[in-house]
């Protein structure tokens, strides 16, 4: 076939047309990037074409001087092997699209400049340059790398095998969007992700983004932006895309283990579950937690809520339960604090509660807190350190955080002493009110039956004022010590008789002689018998009359005074 001469004109004109675009073609540089720190001595130059060109003119700069570099282009794009200079270099395309690249080599005399970062490729640095892996090939424009190739994924028998297994998948990694996150031409930030830390997580976790400015409490990993610190980025075996096997072993990769190595641990502690009570990544409170003190504690704890409507609120109860319970473990049964040893540890202590219980006392209450401490006569169960047989440690409707009303407290367990007073006619006054305090010292004394001032029990001796201190904190002394006496009823005419009976050096009766203290069936608290030397048995029969009495006894023959 002849070609005419119109045609050979036609033809050359395109090519001189095309040759003249493929002259304009602007080519730039993917990698390396601007003001990278590289510390490799041999780089990959890669780089594209928007059109078609038979070869990019690279101009590089180093220490050496200047050198000239023609690379021929495979699809529109384009890459060389370069040795790498300690230093600076500077890479250009003569027909390219951008701006020079600058690089930079450190070396022990060449110090890194501080605006150069380090540049982060694929591991498998033998996939660099290999555009065509990934990248569609559109045949009718073989530069056209917009597309990924269809159903392409990082997960092969080749490639990541080892992941893709496990049951919670992020979602961008289940779609096996792995460019959603990493750059896979490169990255200023670590494992070439497009942002780094908690940045590139907040691109799709917006919602999120503001916890680290407006919590009060910040978890330590949430405030450095280290989101993957606990979250697997691609998968994981348990809920919410935590790293480990639980939430325990992944909390326990940062605090002590040790916190729980005891005999006594909470039940969402000893169950891994630390997410109940703490919050894992901002929080309103201290330690991470939910909600305030024991307004946390309830909500599991909700038999206790209601006690806390009691008139009287034991105030660390009311504030935080942790003053007195670890909430995670102890080596004391109801998780109680104890004392430590020099490691930090808990100790085993025989009176846990009467030793906690000091930890405050001992300064609100010194004198009570000495009395349990050192006091002579101790009342059974302080000796024992069950300080809770009595006191409530939450809330009560009764002062001093008492279990009961004194009295009733009392009797729960001198069960002998509360059927006598219920039947008894007569009550001595403190017994009458319920006020077994009036008289006794309920946490330790110097004196016997834990009395608050001396008082003998014995039957006669000596005579001494001073063994009668007790009851003289509510009667006259003057019933002992003056003879006549008008402050007592028990006299004939001017005779003071409690005179007579107890102010006798020889023979001075005291009073249980003749009075019981708690109570009886006789008026004047007349007790019905008395036992004289251990051995025998003496009756009194006591008759009031209008003005004064009649005494029936061993110790005399009957005898009868009036004070008219």
């Amino acid at each position: 076939m002849l070609i005419s001469n119109k045609n050979i004109y036609l033809f050359i004109t395109i090519i001189f047309l095309l040759g003249g675009r493929l002259a304009q073609a602007n080519c730039r540089l993917i990698y390396p990037a601007n003001k990278s720190l590289l510390t490799q001595s041999t780089i990959l130059l890669v780089g594209k074409c928007d059109s078609v060109v038979h070869a990019v003119e690279i101009k590089i700069i180093n220490s050496q001087g200047q050198q000239n570099l023609k690379i021929k282009p495979h699809n529109m794009s384009f890459s060389r092997r370069l040795k790498l200079l300690p230093g600076s270099t500077t890479i250009a395309t003569n027909n390219g699209a951008g701006p020079p690249v600058t690089i930079f080599r450190p070396t022990g005399s060449h110090p890194a400049p501080p605006d150069f970062r380090p540049y982060y490729l694929h591991k498998d640095l033998t996939l660099n340059g290999k555009c065509g892996l990934c990248h569609a090939v559109n045949p009718t424009n073989k530069g056209d790398y917009t597309y990924i190739i269809d159903k392409f994924s990082c997960l092969s028998s080749k490639c990541h095998s080892d992941m893709g297994h496990k049951k919670f998948q992020h979602g961008p990694f289940k779609k096996r969007q792995c460019a959603d996150c990493h750059n896979p031409h490169g990255s200023f930030n670590k494992n070439f992700t497009r942002a780094a830390r908690s940045a590139l997580c907040f691109t799709c976790h917006s919602a999120d983004k503001n916890m680290i400015t407006t919590g009060k409490v910040v978890h330590f990993p949430v405030a450095k932006g280290q989101c993957t610190a606990c979250h697997d980025p691609h998968e994981s075996k348990i809920e919410f895309h935590l790293k480990g096997n639980s939430v325990s072993e992944l909390c326990f990769r940062c605090h002590d283990k040790k916190m729980l190595d005891y005999k006594y641990v909470h039940e969402p502690a000893a169950e891994g579950d630390c997410n109940s009570c703490h919050s894992p990544h901002t929080s309103k409170y201290k330690g991470l937690l939910y909600k305030k003190g024991q307004q946390l504690c309830v909500t599991c704890h909700e038999v206790r809520k209601d006690e806390f409507k009691r008139r009287y609120v034991h105030q660390p109860a009311g504030k935080d339960c942790s003053i007195c319970h670890d909430p995670h473990a102890s080596a004391t049964k109801y998780h109680l604090r104890t004392k430590r040893d020099k490691n930090g540890r808990y100790l085993k202590r025989k009176y846990a509660i009467k030793e906690l219980c000091l930890a405050c006392h001992t300064r609100l209450n010194p004198k009570i807190a000495k009395a349990i401490i050192s006091a002579p006569v101790s009342h059974q169960p302080v000796q024992e350190g069950k300080c809770i047989i009595c006191h409530t440690p939450h809330s009560t409707n009764f002062p001093k955080q008492l279990r009961a009303a004194p009295q009733n407290l009392c009797f729960s367990c001198h069960k002998k002493m509360a059927k006598k007073i219920k039947n008894s006619l007569y009550k001595h006054g403190p017994v009458r009110s319920g006020s077994c305090v009036q008289c006794h010292l309920v946490h330790g004394s110097k004196y016997k039956m834990l009395l608050r001032a001396p008082f003998t029990t014995k039957f006669q001796g000596v005579f001494n004022l001073n063994k009668f201190q007790l009851c003289f904190n509510c009667h006259n002394k003057r019933v002992f010590t003056d003879p006549h006496s008008v402050e007592t009823g028990f006299r004939n005419g001017t005779t003071n008789l409690h005179f007579l009976h107890v102010n006798n050096q020889k023979k001075s009766r005291y009073c249980k002689s003749c009075h019981d203290i708690h109570a009886s069936d006789q008026e004047k608290h007349i007790r019905r018998s008395f036992i004289f030397k251990k051995h025998f048995k003496i009756n009194i029969r006591f008759t009031k009359t209008a003005t004064g009495g009649r005494c029936v006894t061993g110790c005399h023959k009957p005898r009868q005074y009036s004070h008219k």
